[in-house]
């Protein structure tokens, strides 16, 4: 299997990360490297004219120094190496288009065809509603059992993976650069963590720079290996749009949640929405998306090593609060009407469902921002901010300054 993995590490060298016709090499040298190594083999490879004249040229170099200085550096530095022909390799990947040649592992990598992964992703320049947000959605995705999958950048991916790890769950962190390279400096312990209790993985060679464009090439690994992509608060030129753009090109589902119009992070989420992203105001919502589907996985997975909760402290940002809301049952929710501000707005806001009702009644007492408006009412927060977005766009509500809500 060593000398298999040589050539694997030879092509990955040659092609480099994100080679467009990998899944085609693949399959055209029936998953074994050495059909295009060796010269004769290589000939029956060249009739399917999937090889780009510069790929010609580079395969010429039959040199496997560099490849067998990788083996053993990651072998040195406890890094697994995978290859398509490896039992580790996950398959969900591996049906993908432009599925990598070589994945650097450390850690230990869940076993997808047991668990599915779920990528959280989102922007760097997160506001504190979207932290909270994406905290609690990884939190209870990895309660259930669901693999939390994000990129490790600053800002939703970071509190994304802490989420995770605070759930006791098992987190996947795709890094843009060489596997030995930490990118941010300031995840450092993120790092070292998700090591322990989950994995990073990259398809750069160790010691590769963690440059601009390796991030848009690393993106279709993190929607790659998810059976769905969710989206948490993302401007109009966010990166998470183009992870988004590989889930649907991967024929992945794709979730995104609203928020109030005229937010420059709700642009992008808001803009999915209407190509066809499935609007999700909490982790229940994915979870019944994929009982029927997945219900063995989410049913019956069990994490076997336990964290306590603990304050997430990123950088340039405030600890995100522990305090959880539970959802009130159908039997808990009011029956009747009880705003008493005027005849007129009584029967309008009887009209309404929970918890927007709950809502209005909230605010005629006074102006709230969302997550007063949950703890108000005891509403789970992602629930109250797809609630306040839809009267919002109804006329019911709208936003003053400061960020509060008032009723119209």
């Amino acid at each position: 299997m060593e000398d298999r993995i040589l050539y694997w590490l030879w092509l990955s060298h040659l092609l480099g990360a994100g080679c467009k016709n990998s899944s085609e090499i693949i399959d055209a040298s029936r998953c074994n490297p050495l059909n295009v190594y060796d010269d004769e083999r290589y000939a029956e490879i060249a009739e399917y004219k999937i090889l780009t004249p510069r790929q010609i040229s580079r395969l010429k170099d039959k040199n496997l120094d560099k490849a067998k200085q990788t083996l053993e550096l990651c072998q040195k530095t406890d890094v697994k190496i995978i290859t398509p022909d490896s039992p580790e390799y996950p398959r969900i990947l591996l049906r993908t288009p432009l599925c990598p040649l070589v994945l650097y592992v450390k850690g230990e990598l869940p076993d997808l065809s047991k668990y599915i992964s779920i990528a959280n992703v989102g922007t760097r320049k997160m506001t504190e509603i979207g932290k909270r947000c994406a905290y609690e959605f990884a939190y209870d995705l990895a309660k259930s059992g669901i693999v939390v999958t994000s990129g490790m950048a600053l800002g939703i991916d970071s509190v994304a993976h802490r989420a995770a790890l605070d759930a006791g769950g098992r987190t996947i962190a795709v890094l843009g650069s060489g596997i030995d390279v930490i990118y941010p400096s300031q995840n450092t312990d993120l790092y070292h963590e998700i090591c322990e209790y989950g994995a990073i993985v990259s398809e750069f060679e160790p010691g590769t720079p963690p440059l601009p464009y390796n991030f848009p090439v690393r993106n279709r690994i993190v929607s790659g290996l998810s059976v769905g992509t969710l989206v948490i608060e993302a401007g109009e030129r966010s990166g998470s749009l183009n992870t988004a753009r590989h889930a649907q090109e991967q024929g992945r589902d794709l979730f995104s949640v609203p928020g109030p119009n005229g937010e420059y992070n709700n642009r992008g989420t808001n803009s999915l929405l209407k190509t066809g992203a499935h609007p999700v105001t909490d982790a229940a919502d994915i979870i019944d998306f994929y009982t029927q589907r997945y219900g063995d996985q989410i049913k019956f997975a069990h994490i076997t090593k336990r964290r306590s909760l603990q304050s997430v402290s990123l950088p340039e940002t405030k600890p995100v609060s522990k305090k959880r809301t539970k959802a009130p049952t159908v039997a808990q929710a009011s029956p009747t009407c009880d705003v008493q501000k005027s005849p007129h707005q009584k029967e309008d806001y009887c009209s309404l469902g929970e918890p927007m009702r709950s809502i209005a009644n909230a605010l005629l007492e006074k102006d709230m921002f969302p997550e007063e408006i949950a703890d108000a009412i005891g509403v789970p927060f992602n629930q109250v901010l797809s609630a306040v977005s839809i009267m919002e766009l109804q006329g019911i509500i709208k936003i003053i300054s400061g960020g509060k809500f008032t009723l119209v």
